[in-house]
């Protein structure tokens, strides 16, 4: 009998890392009995994050990019706020999105100086902030919950409007937005299943 000690990180259905310590009893014709000691969750914010955002199209990955360069501008803290999210999508919208009549992101920058300030241009990286990652979390359970692997623009979208606690979302509702208006535009989008909206136009 040969007792041996195991210690396993693997990445779960839910994108998050998880640890496992045990021991493996290995004998002639016996089957493999592993003893669990010790099941940790390592992951931390910046882990499920990072696995968030593996799974942006090209689309949402500007709007990521654009939203820390609106970040070093604009806003009350150091890190990337759903008011900067909603700047950056606004900065390149796809032709469905007019629809909805959205503000313009001249307008929305106007509201957020108005409300933060101007910053002083900072160089660098900035960090999400908790909302903004709530957003990203919520956007990849809306593409989920449409089949669908790819993060898009359009979850980012409803990401926002669900994010109750962002300036982000409270400029988009206060300006007439609704979930269920951009839900049912959305839908008329996708006339192959499994496709987010922008991923079909290119």
């Amino acid at each position: 009998m040969i007792l041996i000690s195991l210690s396993v990180v693997w990445i779960s259905t839910t994108g998050e890392h998880v640890k496992w310590t045990g021991f493996v009893n290995l004998g002639v014709g016996d089957e493999v009995r592993i003893r669990v000691i010790e099941t940790d969750a390592v992951d931390k914010p910046r882990v499920r994050e990072s696995s968030l955002i593996a799974r942006l199209t090209e689309s949402a990955r500007r709007v990521l990019h654009f939203s820390v360069a609106e970040g070093r501008r604009y806003g009350g803290g150091d890190s990337v706020d759903t008011e900067h999210l909603l700047i950056a999508l606004l900065r390149e919208p796809p032709e469905w999105l007019a629809a909805l009549g959205l503000p313009t992101v001249e307008c929305v920058r106007e509201q957020v100086k108005e409300h933060f300030g101007e910053r002083d241009p900072k160089k660098g990286d900035l960090p999400l902030s908790s909302q903004s990652r709530r957003v990203l979390q919520i956007a990849a359970e809306e593409a989920d919950s449409m089949s669908e692997q790819r993060i898009g623009f359009d979850h980012l979208l409803i990401g926002l409007l669900r994010e109750e606690e962002g300036y982000g979302g409270r400029l988009l509702r206060n300006s007439g937005v609704d979930l269920q208006m951009v839900r049912s535009k959305i839908s008329g989008t996708r006339p192959i299943k499994g496709t987010t909206a922008d991923e079909d136009a290119t």
